[in-house]
């Protein structure tokens, strides 16, 4: 058999065509199992709502169940995957496992409170964030007035360095991407703090509203 040169040609396959349709099929039924978890109404509620949009063609389901039971490493990912699997058989949603119960628990905590309540939960934890915040803003807005302007601009920003997988703090709720998210999300939306966030939606449906 000859090899294809191009990717082309080999996209072209109606096999290679019809199993990258099927993953596009996949990965879109995960996305929705995800936007999903991050809606505040009790698990069996979203379940069932969730079943209302599953394709007929189950093995789909079941792949995509796969896939998200193989990345539970966070509660987003983990809910997903809880909802996906009761969803497809019409049965309740499982709890969280206990061995991770309570840090997904802190982490449905911190999504279902609003912007401002969940930077201020990790402050908590973490008081040099609130200075981290204002001088990556401050950071940001050099950069990008440079840039504007024309003239050399300093390296760009890097996030926040507090929070994620390589935060210095104890509490394993700072290394989680998501407080690395309300971090980040925090320091623009408030200029650094500069200025109060008006919006009390619970951080995950914001997300949710904004992504759809």
């Amino acid at each position: 058999m000859r090899v294809p040169h191009r990717l082309e040609e080999w996209q072209a396959r109606p096999e290679v065509r019809r199993m990258l349709e099927r993953r596009a099929a996949v990965n879109e039924l995960a996305r929705v199992a995800r936007a999903a978890a991050e809606r505040c109404a009790p698990d069996d509620e979203v379940s069932t709502a969730l079943g209302e949009r599953l394709p007929a063609d189950q093995s789909l389901v079941a792949e995509a169940t796969h896939d998200l039971g193989a990345c539970r490493a966070c509660y987003l990912d983990d809910r997903a995957y809880r909802l996906l699997r009761a969803a497809a058989v019409s049965a309740p949603v499982r709890p969280i496992d206990p061995h991770v119960r309570e840090l997904f628990e802190a982490e449905r905590e911190l999504g279902r409170s609003s912007l401002t309540e969940a930077f201020e939960r990790l402050v908590a934890l973490e008081p040099r964030l609130r200075e981290e915040a204002s001088a990556f803003w401050a950071s940001r807005e050099q950069w990008t007035r440079a840039a504007r302007e024309g003239r050399r601009a300093p390296r760009q920003p890097r996030r926040p360095t507090l929070t994620g997988k390589d935060a210095e703090g104890a509490d394993p709720l700072l290394h989680t991407d998501l407080a690395s998210t309300v971090t980040h999300e925090y320091a623009i939306v408030t200029r650094g703090g500069e200025r109060a966030d008006e919006d009390r939606t619970p951080f995950f449906e914001r997300r949710r509203r904004r992504s759809a």
